[in-house]
């Protein structure tokens, strides 16, 4: 008698299956799910889960909208995403679709509950933000304010942004810094890395 053969399937993790679960984290296929027009009954996979196959799609490989369905062809969508979906939702028409729902809503809106998410998965202090891109020109060197100060003795952990010379370390250029949505009123990044922060 010979012995039974069975076929195995080889599926890939790696990084896929840990930016999945940041998403889920940020619970970014229940914000787009609420906040796009879609009808449950016509869709094989909602528009939440088509945004994060194209988030995880975007960070790894950078495929386009035709080429992603092969992208997760031998991946395991279990693991991948929070409800079951074939690899056949996975189409381009359907990821067009869902740009063009992302398109139709408030893309602000949306970047902002997804980075409340954010805020409260890290449980950050946030007294108040700016929140908008603006190119700040500063030349010099600036020493903490007393608020600075008294920030560092209560979070000593945390770093406050230096700007210590002008651009291309000439002191006679300005140094332009561009604010984003993580500027704070203690003029520090809100992950307190001033990396954060994106120097031009």
């Amino acid at each position: 008698m010979e012995p039974r053969r069975e076929r195995l399937v080889v599926r890939q993790g790696g990084a896929p299956a840990l930016l999945a679960r940041v998403c889920q984290q940020l619970r970014i296929r229940r914000i787009v799910n609420a906040m796009v027009g879609w009808d449950p009954k016509q869709c094989k996979a909602s528009p939440g889960t088509l945004v994060v196959a194209l988030i995880l799609n975007m960070l790894v490989a950078r495929e386009p909208l035709y080429k992603v369905k092969e992208f997760y062809r031998r991946r395991d969508l279990g693991l991948l995403f929070e409800e079951p979906v074939e690899v056949e939702a996975l189409n381009d028409d359907a990821l067009g679709r869902t740009l063009d729902r992302l398109a139709a809503i408030d893309l602000p809106q949306l970047v902002q509950s997804v980075g409340l998410s954010a805020v409260h998965l890290g449980e950050m202090e946030v007294r108040s933000i700016h929140a908008d891109t603006t190119p700040v020109s500063v030349y010099g060197e600036f020493e903490p304010t007393p608020g600075d100060q008294k920030f560092v003795e209560a979070h000593p952990e945390k770093r406050l942004v230096k700007i210590t010379h002008g651009q291309q370390a000439a002191p006679s250029r300005p140094q332009a810094v561009r604010l984003g949505a993580d500027g704070l009123e203690t003029r520090r990044a809100a992950d307190g890395d001033h990396r954060g922060w994106e120097p031009e």
